[in-house]
Parts: structure tokens; sequence; C-alpha cells
């Protein structure tokens, strides 16, 4: 009889799970849309400040854009972003650093857990409970979302581009890489979740792991998965037929439509 073929990395079990933030633990669209809403009202009550506090989160927001796509062989900085913002504003970095904290990181605070992702908060409660190590890679400080989610303690490691020792966008590999380091898993045995393909999927097949979209976790599916007698990780992320073109690992189907330019949907990019 012969011997079974051993399990190529693409279709062994994953050993661990990574999640992208923004877009994908919470909707984005509905937060992004309370957060204009907001401006607007701030806007009401001071036009000239307001105004000028968009103008700084629009150009922040292109520069990252922009820093994305490194020229030539030098790494683009996460830190740049700031500086760069400032420069092309004529404002101290403090300045704009204080916009930015306030705008895309703590206002969005207030509305984030009503608008977040069932399916995925369900499946990060479903890892935990089968004990493989799970954590967050985000171009953005992950830890207030996390907690304001509730999932800050079911995570081992919590990484985002602009730290030290790291300062890499997406879709650059290192941050998928340096997140697979700590938990202690080779990168081809890890998934990584996220909502955007061109660059969570590209960064994260880049560092050698596998992608799922963040849209195929939806409360049913981790309902099967948690009723699985076996394969329950294969089944909730879609993982049964890991081929090439499967969804799981292929570009997404979003990825293939004509995308906005993000850079100028709303103030906050990627974020809040």
């Amino acid at each position: 009889m012969p011997s079974r073929r051993p399990a190529s990395p693409a279709e062994a079990p994953p050993r661990a799970v990574l999640y992208d933030v923004d877009g994908t633990l919470y909707h984005l669209w509905p937060v992004r849309l309370w957060m204009m809403w907001r401006l607007a009202r701030a806007a009401a009550r001071h036009p000239v400040r307001t105004w000028r506090e968009v103008r700084i989160l629009r150009t922040y927001r292109r520069c990252q854009e922009r820093l994305r796509r490194p020229s030539g062989d030098a790494p683009a900085a996460a830190g740049d972003q700031l500086r760069d913002a400032a420069e092309a504003l004529a404002l101290p970095t403090e300045t704009v650093r204080a916009v930015v904290d306030r705008w895309m990181q703590r206002e969005p605070l207030r509305a984030i857990r009503q608008w977040r992702r069932r399916g995925a908060l369900e499946a990060i409660a479903l890892v935990s409970e089968r004990g493989l190590p799970q954590g967050v890679y985000s171009d953005y400080p992950a830890e207030e979302k996390l907690e304001t989610l509730g999932v800050a303690g079911a995570m081992d490691v919590t990484i985002f581009s602009g730290q030290p020792g790291l300062g890499r966008y997406k879709p650059a590999p290192e941050g998928f890489a340096l997140a697979a380091r700590r938990l202690g898993i080779p990168a081809g045995a890890v998934v990584y979740v996220g909502d955007r393909d061109d660059v969570d999927g590209r960064g994260s097949r880049a560092a050698g792991m596998r992608y799922v979209n963040v849209r195929r976790l939806t409360a049913r599916r981790v309902a099967r998965a948690r009723r699985a007698p076996s394969g329950w990780a294969e089944k909730l992320f879609g993982l049964e037929d890991n081929g090439p073109g499967h969804p799981a690992t292929a570009p997404g189907r979003e990825a293939l439509r004509r995308r906005p330019d993000r850079s100028t949907t709303g103030p906050g990019g990627d974020q809040a």
C-alpha cells in the first residue's frame, strides 16, 4: 500500500493566526461615516480649526499611501509619515501628531464596538478556545481598539508598523515575518486575516503566509467549524481545498474590481 504523501505547508493545518484590525475586526465604512458626522459637528462649532484638522488628516493619509510604495531600494519608514505630512503642511510635527491621535486613535473607539465584525470576533474566541496562538499586525497601534472590542486578552502578540525595530508599512513583508517570529511559528504555518488583498494579502503572501479575507469569517462558518469533529481550523478559514486559485489563497474578488483611490475616500484612510 503506498505511503501517504506528507502535507505541504499550504495543505497542513494552520498553527497560528494573525489579524489586521482596521476594516477587519470592525466594519470600516460605518465607523468612517460616524467620524465624518463627528467632524461635521465639530466644524459647526469651530469651522476654521476643524477644516485645518481635516487638511491634516487628508495629507497624513496621502503620505501613508505614498510610503506604501517606496521608490528605489531604501525602505520607507513608517515614522516618515508624520514628518512628511508636517513638512507638506508647514506645521510642527507635534501639531500633526495631536490631530492624528485624536481623530484616528481616540475618537473611533466610541464607534468601533457598535460596528464590530461578529464573525471575526467569534473566530478569535474559537481559536483561543482551541489553543492556537494568535496575534495582531496592524499599520497603527491597536491595543486600545483591541481592548474596546474585548479581544486584547486573546492576543499573544501585537505589532504595528511604526514600532521601534520595524518601521515598514504593509504590504512590505517585514512586519508579517516579525509577527510570525514573535509567535514562534514558521510563516508558512500562519494564516493572516485581513480586508485588503492589495495590502494584507500581498504582504502576507510575500512573507509566506496563507491569506484569508475577513468576509469569509461569517458567524455561520464559525458555528460549523465549532461543530466539526476534526479539521475545524481548515473549515473555519476555508482551507479544505487549498489549491491554486482557492479563495483563501488567491487574490480576492475585490482585488479584481476597480478600487477607489483610498487616499481620497474620507479623512482617515484605512483607519476610521
